[in-house]
């Protein structure tokens, strides 16, 4: 029998309110630091640590738009 490994895809994105284009958090200056990482797996509690995950200043990359994240669904 063959092993072989697993691989973990993890995608964080949202939704431009103006155009509907999906916006990937994790690509661009969005993660810095890994930023949007530590918020999307973090510590202790998922669900109460994602009510307060955030992300400012997301341009939309279709139509321009500018708009900020608030919370995280999974």
């Amino acid at each position: 029998m063959d092993t072989v490994p697993a691989t973990l895809i993890i995608e964080v994105r949202a939704h431009c309110p103006q155009c509907g284009e999906w916006i990937d958090l994790m690509e661009g200056d969005y993660n810095e630091d890994a930023h949007v990482i530590k918020q999307a797996c973090p510590d202790g509690n998922w669900s109460e640590e994602h009510e307060t995950f955030s992300v400012h200043d997301v341009v939309c990359t279709n139509c321009e738009t500018e708009f900020h994240v608030a919370g995280l669904d999974w």
